[in-house]
Order: C-alpha cells, then structure tokens, then sequence
C-alpha cells in the first residue's frame, strides 16, 4: 500500500493539476492523479492542452497604381521582413477578383483601397478586407474581364493587369501538300515512305536550280559532279551510288512521269518547277527495278492562262555565265 501511495504522488507531481478537467464518473469525481492510479471506478479523463497557435499574417501597408503599355501595374506594398502575398485569381462576371490570404490592411488613411476608371477599358480597383486574414482585390472591367499576370518581385506583390483577357492565338491554319509519290495525289502525311517534298515556294526561297541544290535540301541524299561537267554526276541515296558505270543505277529519276533510265546523264534546268519529291528507300513495286535506293520526282508546273515570263541569271567566277528563261502564254 506504502508503494502505490508513493507512485500516485509521483505521478502527481509530473502532472499539472490545471491540465485535468474534472468529469463525473458516476458518483465519485477524478481530481488528482492519485484518483486516476487507485480509483477503480475512474472510466475517463481529459487532459486540456494550449491548441492555439497564432498564425502570422502579413501586413499591406500601401497600394499603387503605375500605368503600363499594357494596361496598368498594381502593387501591394509590404515591409521586408514580411512574407510574400500569395494572390488566387478568380475571374466573376465583369469582375477579375483576387484573393490574398493571411493579409492584413494596414493603410495610412483608411483599411480600404479605391481608384475609379484608373485606365480606359477599366471601370474600378478596389481592395478591401474581407476578414480577419484575407484580402479580397477587385478589378472590375467596363466590357469585358480584366486579365491580370503576377510580375515577380523581391517583397511586394505586382500585379499586371490588361483591360482584357488575352485572345488565344487561332491554330496556324495546316497546309495539306499533295504529291504523287505513289503515282496518286494523296496528302503527303499519308503516304507510307520516308519522303521529303521541296514545294514551290520552297524551291524559290531557297534559290534552288539544279539538283545539287536539291541534294542540299533533302536528307540522305548527296549528288557530286565531275569536275566543271553537268553529265556524269555521282550520286548517293542512303549509302546506295551508281559509282559502278556498268551497273544499273540504284535510284530513279522520273521527270514529269518520264524516267531516266541512267542519272548520270541527267541535265535539268530546274527553273520553272512545281515541286521535287524525293523517297527514301526501296520503291521498285512501283517504279521498277532501278529504284532500290529511291527515286526522285521533278514535277514541272503546268500551264496556266496567264501570260507569264521567268528569267534566271547567274554569273560566277571564271566568267562563268548562265542564263535561263521559262514563258508561259495561253493560246486561243
């Protein structure tokens, strides 16, 4: 008995006595630690803990208004040991509402804020307390929604903001380009082959009048002359040359639907073209045996019913001098 009286007076000892609430348990009443350890009839206890903790707001100890290029700047001053003003933008009607939590107004004059027509298209700013922590800011449009950005800042809170939403930039309208790589007009997305298309804009842009120019413009494909000739060119499509003269040429050249039947002997003035499509890869279901390596397609354009005149002129080192002229003219 002398040792259950010496732990209950421990126990009550570590124990603060203000920490208990005091509940009835049927007839008798748990007041003391001691009561806790030697009471059986003791069915519950309560232990009273400090919960509150005091949350940390940040004060808005000013407000400022900067006209931009854009629209305007709005500022929420705060000092520098505060922490930084987290904003939730919701847009409500006419009206561009921002929230800011754990803030406080602390403004010189008077706890809230209010500018009419600030700028054109933007009928109020107001900022005001809502409750005990929060800031409710709202920028109030004459037609439409304001849109705001947050500008990043060191200590206060920036706001840009814009008469109106941003208008989503519409979907670059797609350009379907339609070749014949597999003797149909098809959309080149959908043919089943590794294959470049040179359009004929694309052509012009980048000056492109001979097949050496072509194989600079197109993948895995390369094309060498020898010496100052435009016959006899070495040509190479995914490793594939027709370096053996004797040999039957790895890739097919087909102009108009005409084939070469040896590209060495190839001498086209590509001046007045529609397009050049060039497939990788073997082709000779369709184009025949001289297509193990590919083919190339020139596509010159077709007559029209306008009168039109072309002239190309280049000269070059050597005195090298090179003209080229295409007419088109309607016959009626």
């Amino acid at each position: 008995m002398e040792q259950t009286q010496a732990v209950a007076n421990e126990a009550e000892a570590v124990l603060d006595k203000d920490s208990l609430t005091h509940k009835e348990t049927g007839k008798q009443r748990v007041n003391t630690a001691a009561d806790l350890i030697l009471k059986d009839t003791a069915e519950f206890y309560e232990l009273t803990l400090p919960t509150h903790i005091a949350q940390k707001t940040t004060e808005v100890t000013g407000v400022e208004i900067d006209r931009t290029a854009e629209g305007l700047e709005l500022i929420l001053e705060t000092t520098a040991e505060s922490d930084k003003l987290v904003p939730l933008i919701l847009p409500e009607g006419k009206d561009l509402v921002i929230e800011v939590l754990d803030a406080t107004l602390a403004l010189p004059e008077r706890n809230e804020f209010r500018q009419l027509n600030p700028i054109e298209g933007i009928e109020e700013v107001r900022v005001s307390q809502i409750d005990a922590t929060s800031i409710r800011v709202t920028i109030t449009g004459n037609e439409r929604t304001p849109a705001a950005e947050i500008v990043p800042s060191s200590q206060n809170l920036v706001l840009s903001v814009s008469p109106q939403a941003k208008a989503q930039p519409e979907a670059a309208e797609s350009i379907e380009v339609i070749v014949t790589a597999d003797k149909r007009e098809e959309n080149v997305q959908d043919v089943p082959s590794s294959i470049t298309v040179l359009g004929e804009q694309e052509l012009e842009d980048a000056r492109v009048n001979s097949l050496n120019d072509v194989a600079g413009n197109t993948p895995n494909l390369s094309l060498f002359s020898f010496g100052d000739s435009r016959y006899f060119n070495n040509y190479s499509i995914r490793g594939l040359s027709n370096f053996n003269f004797v040999s039957r040429d790895a890739a097919g050249f087909f102009v108009d639907d005409v084939p070469y039947d040896y590209g060495s002997f190839l001498d086209v003035d590509l001046l007045d073209l529609a397009r050049v499509e060039v497939l990788r890869g073997p082709q000779s279901t369709l184009y025949g045996r001289n297509a193990q390596a590919g083919v190339v397609n020139i596509i010159t354009r077709k007559p029209t019913n306008d009168f039109e005149f072309k002239t190309l002129a280049s000269y070059g080192e050597f005195n090298a001098l090179d003209f080229q002229a295409s007419v088109n003219a309607p016959f009626s």
